[in-house]
């Protein structure tokens, strides 16, 4: 079996290991994961593309000269019948528009995945509504929690029968950090004194940074010893850097940019933040629970369904800073509670979040798509 799985992504993040992670346990199935993935004329080869060779996933480029490029669809079209595709798979809004319009002269099984989304601008948050339109011609919907398939049954009944839900899943092996903790400590000017809270994740607003920094400007102000470390880039880092400035935080809070070897810095963090206003079923929880590293999260989208408040992390309602504030000095003050915390979570993560129970989902979904 061959499964073409289009995607847009360049950087070797939360998506892109998940994506990874599965070729390589499907292929020990005999299932083929073939990528296609765009790349903008003129732009470098990116770490996903390395990570992908190196993994030997086959990979296809598609050329993209323009925003919006008719082209990608023949080139979607070629490599489907020179490579013998039996299923079309597609993750994101730019795969799922070349899907759309292969879809009156292509018979192939379509199998769409809806992962939660970002919204830098408003062409984006259009380009997402256009995506939940798209997908209704899919023959099978994948979301990655239950509480996204519940929403979009009751949005939209008529994808109730297609709609099925595979988690997200995490492996030690993709974890394994390539420089020391002391090293990475020291190159943040960080001391062994000091508590150091993570926070994770693209600086766009869905992700809630500003009322992170309203939190941790309350924390702040009664412990001068904890600082926060905030991995990611995004169209809001210069005014999350402005809001650091005027606040005096900007000895506080470090900017640490996009990481690819992030399991170095997990083994650093004391406390995951998880801010967001919205989400599918966030990666980077997965990933604190497996380095067993507590997280507070907003109560939002699929988070819920890993985090129990007091049993495997802390819950704080969405875009409240003063809520926050509470679940991070409950977590940085939870003392022996804090093994209990933590040996919760990577239980959970042992039994319920594993590759290979996501693999065996998956397998079953291709060969129900192939008996249609």
């Amino acid at each position: 079996m061959r499964i073409l799985a289009l995607l847009a992504t360049d950087r070797f993040s939360g998506p892109g290991r998940q994506i990874l992670q599965t070729a390589g346990l499907l292929k020990e199935h005999d299932v083929e994961l073939v990528l296609g993935c765009t790349l903008m004329a003129g732009m470098a080869y990116p770490d996903f593309f390395y990570e992908a060779d190196k993994r030997g996933v086959p990979l296809r480029i598609l050329k993209q000269e323009r925003p919006i490029d008719i082209h990608l669809a023949h080139q979607v079209r070629h490599i489907v019948r020179r490579e013998k595709i039996d299923i079309l798979q597609t993750h994101g809004y730019k795969p799922s528009a070349i899907a759309f319009s292969l879809k009156p002269v292509s018979k192939l099984p379509w199998l769409a995945f809806m992962h939660g989304h970002t919204a830098e601008d408003k062409k984006v948050g259009i380009y997402h509504k256009m995506d939940r339109l798209f997908v209704h011609f899919a023959d099978k919907i994948v979301t990655v929690s239950d509480e996204m398939r519940y929403r979009l049954a009751d949005e939209f009944p008529a994808l109730r029968r297609k709609l099925v839900t595979v988690h997200n899943a995490v492996d030690p092996i993709d974890f394994a950090p390539k420089t020391d903790t002391s090293v990475v400590r020291a190159s943040l000017g960080l001391t062994e004194r000091d508590r150091i809270i993570g926070v994770i994740g693209r600086f766009s607003l869905e992700k809630g940074h500003r009322f992170f920094l309203s939190a941790f400007k309350s924390i702040h102000r009664g412990s001068h010893n904890v600082k926060a470390v905030l991995i990611g880039e995004g169209p809001e880092e210069a005014s999350l850097r402005e809001y650091c400035d005027v606040n005096r935080l900007t000895d506080h809070v470090l900017f640490a940019g996009y990481q690819r070897d992030i399991a170095s810095f997990y083994r650093l963090f004391d406390l995951i933040v998880l801010p967001s206003l919205s989400e599918g079923l966030p990666n980077v929880v997965l990933e604190a629970f497996l380095h067993r590293i507590p997280v507070a999260a907003a109560n939002v989208g699929g988070v819920p369904e890993l985090v129990s408040d007091g049993h495997t992390g802390y819950l704080f309602p969405p875009a409240d800073p003063g809520g926050m504030a509470k679940a991070i000095t409950a977590a940085l003050e939870a003392g022996g509670a804090r093994e209990y915390i933590v040996d919760n979570a990577s239980k959970l993560v042992e039994t319920a979040f594993f590759p290979q129970a996501k693999v065996n989902r998956l397998l079953q979904i291709y060969a129900e798509l192939l008996e249609r």
